[in-house]
């Protein structure tokens, strides 16, 4: 059976996440469910393609991927599954896919049929999770229901080039405070410092390279370029938020 993964902004406190597991195990008892994070902001499409983007590259190609962070929720909007890496991504149309093909290639897409009264506010437990069961089962993706050429679009701003740097927005913000910019070390441009608030912070190749307390700049773990404090919280020390913009250079 394939494995079945969670990402949600539902939290531990409540029941949602244990109700969308029950609705999985009670249809496939052997079922492999792995939690990538319940821990997303509230309604936070950017964390949630970010967080996803960083780890479900990692999960063996043919898994499925429940994401449910919906600000959307109770409206009109479709259940989609999309195509991915022999698997599938399992989320509502947000825009999240259109956020997810920043780090990651998407397939075909298509709508969910749900035949039966469902709720109109949990759709994880009602409308996703039966059916990345059947997915997860060995379902075909034919029949999921119709085939969506227009999902909802969304998207990261791309950096911009300048003679000398770029402006690049700040994408996510981690759990050590850590600062993530949407500038990836495959693009065409290798920056020396990035500057933020009238500060130069040096491109260095790790953490350790500089003295404890002292900012650094680096190609983080996903390839994306990173702010950091070594022993320290760098989006504490810069007050910057996801969506503020910063200038890299290359002197």
């Amino acid at each position: 059976m394939r494995p079945i993964t969670l990402t949600t902004d539902f939290g531990s406190r409540d029941g949602y996440v244990a109700a969308m597991k029950g609705v999985c195990y009670s249809a496939a008892p052997g079922a492999m469910i792995v939690d990538i994070t319940h821990e997303i902001p509230p309604q936070n499409l950017r964390a949630a393609a970010w967080v996803c983007g960083s780890a479900l590259p990692y999960f063996p190609p043919h898994s499925v991927h429940v994401i449910v962070v919906d600000p959307t929720v109770g409206s009109d909007r479709r259940p989609l599954v999309a195509e991915y890496r022999s698997g599938f991504v399992i989320c509502p149309d947000n825009g999240l896919l259109g956020l997810l093909t920043r780090f990651m290639h998407l397939g075909a897409i298509r709508e969910i049929s749900v035949d039966e009264p469902v709720s109109a506010t949990f759709h994880g437990r009602d409308v996703f999770c039966p059916c990345a069961v059947r997915l997860a089962k060995g379902g075909r993706f034919e029949e999921v229901g119709p085939r969506v050429i227009d999902p909802v679009s969304a998207s990261f701003d791309h950096p911009v080039f300048t003679s000398n740097g770029c402006r690049c927005d700040v994408v996510h913000i981690d759990g050590f405070g850590n600062i993530i910019l949407s500038l990836h070390r495959d693009d065409a441009f290798k920056p020396t410092l990035v500057s933020v608030a009238g500060r130069n912070i040096p491109m260095k190749r790790i953490y350790a390279d500089v003295a404890k307390g002292e900012m650094v700049a680096l190609w983080g773990s996903t390839g994306f370029l990173e702010l950091a404090m070594r022993d320290g919280n760098a989006t504490l020390e810069l007050g910057l938020k996801p969506g503020d913009q910063v200038e890299v250079q290359s002197s």
